[in-house]
């Protein structure tokens, strides 16, 4: 009998003291390193390295420290409070008067201090030029408060851009994936309907072909359950199943058939979506049992060159199209071309003399 034992101090992997996932604490840690050494390097630039060429290292320094509690308030009120409430929801004009309002209050405020601080003695009298509340440094200082506002939400707008477009992306390729999934699904029901419409009229005529039928389709079914899961199978794969399915068709045929299927290049390092080129030969077939004649003749050519694969479909048909109604194989497999090769492919149909013609041209990735 199996049993579990939970230790008193076991902590569950990925979660931290007080049920916190560690990728949040991970996060949190990584953002509050990244906004320290931001403001540390405004810091260093602002009040060590001016304050050095200038000659008044100490005051700089102990000027822009008092300053800076100020400038982190109006920035992470901007930052956490103003762009959610208002530039989020469409009110720009609301957003802009309060940036400048708590700018301009906070700028006020830190004088204030500023002056307080020199009255009682707190600070030296070197800064007296910079620290009284005049029109000058009202001015100057909240323009470079609105500077560092202004910096600081563009770097917040331009991170929460990359992120919604990466969502979108995972979105779509999600979106994408679902689709194929769905597409290529429905191709493999597609195909066993007909082959067990073919059965099925096979054994009303009692035919000595429905064992050979049976057994051909049991290896066709081993085929779509266990190599098609995956996004890619080989070519040679493919081609085989290609031939059972070719080799299936023809022992229901009435009429004399010929099938050439001919394979020029090297496929053994070729991979490709499974149940790609079937479509296209079950329509051959599907067109040629319409055609009038009193033979069929099917021409299934592949090649293979260094980065191009080529299918060309040649078969009898009849002088008028099918219904648009049908044709699930055809458009679902069209469909997922469009979303599998994009630009990368050609496919060219044709109907003329009574013969129709397929060809695909798929860059080879």
């Amino acid at each position: 009998m199996n049993s579990t034992v939970h230790h008193p101090l076991a902590v569950p992997l990925g979660y931290h003291a007080g049920s916190r996932p560690a990728w949040l604490l991970l996060l949190l840690s990584r953002r509050l390193a990244q906004h320290i050494i931001f403001w540390s390097l405004l810091f260093l630039v602002n009040a060590v390295s001016i304050g050095y060429f200038a000659g008044a290292l100490l005051e700089n320094v102990l000027c822009f420290g008092i300053r800076l509690p100020f400038i982190l308030a109006v920035c992470y009120l901007n930052l956490s409070v103003l762009l959610p409430a208002y530039y989020y929801k469409g009110h720009v004009l609301d957003y802009v008067a309060l940036v400048v309002a708590s700018a301009l209050l906070l700028n006020a405020l830190n004088l204030f201090v500023f002056q307080d601080l020199m009255r009682t003695g707190w600070l030296p009298v070197s800064l007296t030029r910079d620290a009284e509340f005049t029109a000058f440094n009202f001015v100057y200082k909240g323009f470079l408060m609105m500077t560092l506002v202004g910096l600081t939400s563009g770097i917040k707008l331009s991170k929460d851009h990359f992120v919604q477009k990466q969502k979108a992306e995972s979105i779509e390729k999600e979106h994408l994936a679902t689709e194929l999934a769905l597409l290529k699904s429905q191709i493999q029901p597609h195909f066993f309907f007909n082959t067990l419409n073919n059965l099925y009229a096979l054994t009303l005529k009692k035919s000595d072909l429905a064992p050979e039928v049976v057994l051909k389709l049991s290896k066709l079914m081993s085929y779509v359950l266990y190599e098609t899961d995956q996004e890619r199978t080989s070519l040679p794969k493919e081609l085989a199943y290609i031939q059972s399915y070719i080799d299936l068709e023809s022992l229901r045929f009435s009429r004399p058939l010929t099938v050439d299927f001919t394979v020029s290049g090297n496929p053994e390092h070729v991979q490709l979506p499974p149940l790609l080129l079937l479509p296209f030969i079950e329509n051959s077939f599907k067109h040629s049992i319409k055609s009038s004649g009193s033979a069929v003749h099917i021409s299934i050519h592949v090649t293979l060159t260094e980065d191009r694969l080529c299918l060309l479909v040649s078969n009898p048909c009849t002088d008028h199209a099918a219904s648009s109604s049908k044709g699930i194989g055809l458009r679902n497999v069209k469909r997922r071309l469009d979303l599998l090769y994009e630009q990368a492919y050609t496919l060219r149909q044709e109907r003329a003399h009574q013969q129709f013609t397929t060809q695909l041209d798929l860059l080879l990735t």
